[in-house]
């Protein structure tokens, strides 16, 4: 796999895509629908991995008339090195009650954590495997 198509798929978020449109041709609306992303954001990324030869674009008539914009995976690319997801690793989820200045210091150490990985772990080299990591954390409605 060059170099430029390493660096391009870096991104989780790109990574991701690239997994999404191998089952089936998607517009930049259901992609963003099936990652939680916006659609500009999801656009772009589908753009970048258009300019770097990773997806291909097709213009296909829409039932309006209009015209819809399907993005795949480019016929260059074989899929040996672009695998879809596999199963989690990890999946967990919890409900904790922090105060304000708890949940802050939560959110600083789980920041710390993944950029101290990302610091040292960051580049494609050697027999890794590409991990995808996803934290979500918000607030729940008190009663």
């Amino acid at each position: 796999m060059p170099e430029d198509t390493r660096k391009l798929l870096i991104h989780p978020l790109r990574e991701r895509m690239v997994a999404l449109v191998m089952d089936r041709p998607l517009t930049a609306k259901e992609v963003a629908l099936e990652l939680g992303a916006t659609v500009g954001n999801a656009h772009y990324h589908l753009q970048r991995l258009v300019a770097g030869g990773v997806l291909d674009s097709d213009d296909i008539p829409n039932a309006t008339g209009g015209v819809d914009k399907r993005y795949r995976l480019a016929a260059a690319q074989a899929p040996a090195g672009l695998h879809p997801p596999q199963a989690d690793l990890l999946d967990m989820s919890m409900d904790l009650w922090l105060s304000v200045a708890e949940t802050g210091q939560l959110v600083n150490e789980i920041k710390a954590l993944l950029y101290r990985w990302q610091s040292s772990h960051g580049e494609m080299r050697g027999r890794l495997q590409a991990v995808s990591v996803n934290v979500g954390l918000s607030r729940k409605p008190t009663s």
